[in-house]
């Protein structure tokens, strides 16, 4: 388990070619949370509360974001979409029409909840996530 005020970031590289990726980051985190959105390229996870906490429903400490890329039969143009999902079941889609996914987060690593957690790119639209806290 995390430190408190901390977030683990787990990241698969789940398979590589040249016409298709496929990306997951996993989420443990010190706290619960139950609001998953998406705007854009950008994920956020809100409603947050402590682990344990009686009489507090719905929410979970695990998350994973799921981005799959390929590229069209043309071979000139990438469509991406994605998801993020908890452990309650709630998800959040993304759809990119014109990008491959290229990762800058592809290493485990332990990061500030609040803070916006870059995990790549999809073509020039930066794909990220914040846990709120």
């Amino acid at each position: 388990m995390p430190t408190d005020g901390k977030i683990r970031v787990l990241f698969t590289r789940v398979k590589e070619q040249s016409d298709f990726t496929h990306y997951k980051w996993s989420f443990v985190g010190d706290r619960n949370w139950s609001d998953p959105k998406c705007n854009g390229a950008a994920f956020q996870v809100e409603k947050s509360s402590k682990l344990n906490v009686p009489g507090t429903r719905g929410g979970c400490f695990t998350w994973e974001i799921d981005v799959q890329s390929r590229r069209t039969a043309s071979g000139n143009v990438w469509s991406s979409k994605g998801e993020i999902r908890g452990s309650n079941g709630k998800t959040a889609q993304l759809g990119v029409t014109d990008g491959k996914c290229d990762v800058v987060r592809s290493s485990d690593d332990m990061v500030s909840v609040g803070s916006n957690i870059a995990l790549g790119k999809l073509g020039q639209v930066p794909l990220s996530v914040t846990f709120s806290q």
